[in-house]
């Protein structure tokens, strides 16, 4: 049967990416990492950015299945891995994204002269039938030495059938002129360029 000249395919697109540093603090009544360039126990943490494109001219785009995020970093003699990370602004560790829509990963953070990252442990909402005065605590908290160079590396699965997505490499520097990001694999941005080194 053919397809009138007016129907477009649905497909998903491919998963892009982006890189930004932000200060972030952890919201207890919220259970969320959020944007805060004011408080003193602030975070400085690199943020990756996904993104589901819009789809071509002619294509109908759809909205992605849950998705989580794996992280890998290995610096010096230790190796770090974290099932499920945080999404910027949310509670749970899976977020699903329409077409042209992005979430940020709370990758890593920068504090006392090392690195933090952590894990986060909930797949549904911490806050489901409770009252709104309960608070989240932080997942588990892993520590990195400060030697640099760390490698990372960020896997996107499908976290219902667990299927790799997309999967991208980097290595963070820190050095004289601050923090900085490379890319081992290029491609596309979700954010608004590549990774700004910090201040």
């Amino acid at each position: 049967m053919m397809k009138r000249a007016h129907e477009s395919k649905t497909r998903t697109s491919r998963l892009e990416f982006g890189l930004e540093w932000r200060y972030l603090s952890y919201h207890l009544p919220r259970g969320a990492w959020i944007d805060d360039n004011l408080s003193p126990t602030q975070l400085q943490s690199l943020i990756v950015c996904v993104k589901n494109p819009i789809a071509p001219i002619g294509e109908r785009g759809s909205v992605t299945p849950p998705l989580v995020a794996h992280l890998t970093l290995k610096a010096a003699s230790r190796s770090v891995e974290i099932d499920r990370a945080y999404w910027l602004g949310r509670d749970t560790n899976e977020i699903a994204l329409h077409p042209g829509k992005s979430g940020g990963i709370v990758v890593v953070g920068y504090d006392n002269g090392g690195w933090v990252v952590y894990a986060n442990p909930y797949s549904l909402s911490p806050f489901q039938g409770i009252i709104p005065e309960v608070i989240a605590p932080l997942g588990e908290k892993h520590a990195i030495p400060s030697a640099s160079p760390i490698a990372l590396t960020v896997s996107i699965l499908n976290n219902e059938s667990l299927e790799t997505l997309a999967q991208w490499q980097f290595v963070i520097h820190l050095g004289s002129g601050g923090l900085r990001v490379e890319k081992i694999e290029p491609d596309t941005s979700a954010c608004d360029g590549p990774a700004k080194d910090s201040p």
